[in-house]
């Protein structure tokens, strides 16, 4: 009876580690069949660039879309509150954004745009530095060289950054007396008038500015202006030589009361044939010695001018260099107009080198290809005989 109790119980011992040895690699099994499912689930460590892209708000969204969509005003409505968020960083940052864009619209020419947001947002800003200085160079650009240096004459009344005011000075020192002299090379006489007059509002200490119109005035004959001019510099003795030589530009280039005979014309100078059409009269011209014109005698037009049509034709031709855009008076009043410099123009024998052409900015109906005006004419002893229809010229 012992022996068999024995055997039972060892039996029953038996069967319990079985079973416990089955339960055990069942669990195992069912932990290894989980474990692919478990580690699937895990989410995958991001990526450096996915780590660092930052969540931008709402707002800042909202005006990025509104911007790119070209819905300035919205945009720039987000953009305010932004500025007034607890995330006034992102106002900060979509402005610089914008900043690019306008860069980038101005050398892409692509102004309308630039122009409609620029003023959109200088009018709910009107003293924001960066933006006025986008206008400025705009101006500069597009409208005129004067607009332009106005404008950033302007940005020195407001409280300019050292970066601010230094970009400010560079702008004004490349676009002012540059071009001034530009001008004068060319005998735009007129032009360095109308030029320099505003810009000694600005600055009505600069020696060099005074001296220039006080010889634009010399070369059109202004001596009470340019006395005037004079009178804004302080005597010093080292200026005697160049009041001189201003003052001397007046008596060489006063016309001569001298009367010539018939025969005596006709050997000191060269009749140049003209076309009368009505009251005026057209003569033969030649730019770079390359291109015919038929210009329109006009003495009362101090730069000479072509028509957009005609400019258009010879641009590719010559290349001329753009000197800029200025105010020009025509019969409709001020405008303003490109002006470039061409090697030369040459009438018969006669010629002038560095020669600036103003474009005139509307479509013309002359008769002719432009107006040749005293830019030419002042050089010479000039007359011109209405019977055998000739512009006579010499030198003087």
């Amino acid at each position: 009876m012992t022996k068999l109790l024995l055997v039972l119980t060892s039996l029953l011992l038996l069967a319990s580690v079985g079973l416990n040895i089955y339960l055990i690699q069942e669990k195992i099994e069912n932990i290894v069949q989980e474990a692919p499912a478990i580690s699937q689930s895990r989410p995958s460590k991001p990526t450096t660039e996915e780590a660092q892209e930052p969540e931008y708000s709402s707002q800042y969204k909202l005006a990025d879309e509104h911007f790119s969509q070209g819905e300035f005003e919205l945009a720039i409505n987000a953009y305010v509150e932004l500025i007034e968020s607890t995330t006034p960083q992102e106002a900060e940052l979509i402005k610089t954004l914008w900043l690019e864009r306008a860069e980038q619209w101005l050398e892409e020419s692509n102004i309308a745009v630039l122009k409609d947001f620029e003023q959109q947002f200088l009018k709910r800003f009107p003293d924001d530095i960066d933006f006025l200085l986008i206008e400025a160079k705009r101006l500069t650009l597009t409208e005129s060289v004067l607009d332009g240096a106005i404008a950033y004459y302007r940005l020195q009344d407001l409280p300019l950054s050292d970066k601010h005011a230094e970009e400010v000075e560079q702008q004004l020192n490349d676009i002012t007396l540059p071009n001034l002299e530009k001008l004068m090379q060319s005998e735009a006489w007129d032009i360095v008038e109308r030029f320099a007059e505003p810009l000694l509002q600005f600055e009505p200490d600069n020696e060099r500015f005074i001296l220039i119109l006080a010889e634009a005035y010399a070369q059109r004959q202004e001596a009470r202006l340019m006395e005037q001019t004079f009178s804004r510099i302080t005597y010093r003795e080292d200026l005697d030589n160049e009041f001189r030589r201003i003052r001397s530009i007046i008596r060489y280039n006063r016309p001569t009361n001298r009367k010539k005979t018939q025969t005596e014309e006709p050997r000191r100078s060269q009749g140049i044939a003209l076309v009368q059409t009505g009251s005026h009269y057209i003569v033969k011209a030649f730019l770079d010695n390359r291109s015919e014109l038929d210009l329109l005698i006009d003495t009362g037009a101090s730069t000479t001018a072509i028509t957009q049509q005609q400019f258009r034709k010879l641009y590719r031709k010559h290349r001329p260099e753009l000197i800029g855009k200025f105010p020009i008076n025509t019969a409709n009043g001020q405008v303003n107009a490109r002006i470039f410099r061409f090697d030369s123009l040459s009438i018969g024998n006669f010629q002038v080198n560095n020669f600036a052409v103003i474009v005139l900015p509307r479509r013309s109906n002359l008769d002719s290809d432009g107006l040749l005006g005293m830019n030419f004419l002042r050089h010479y002893d000039f007359r011109i005989d209405q019977r055998s229809s000739q512009l006579f010229l010499r030198n003087r």
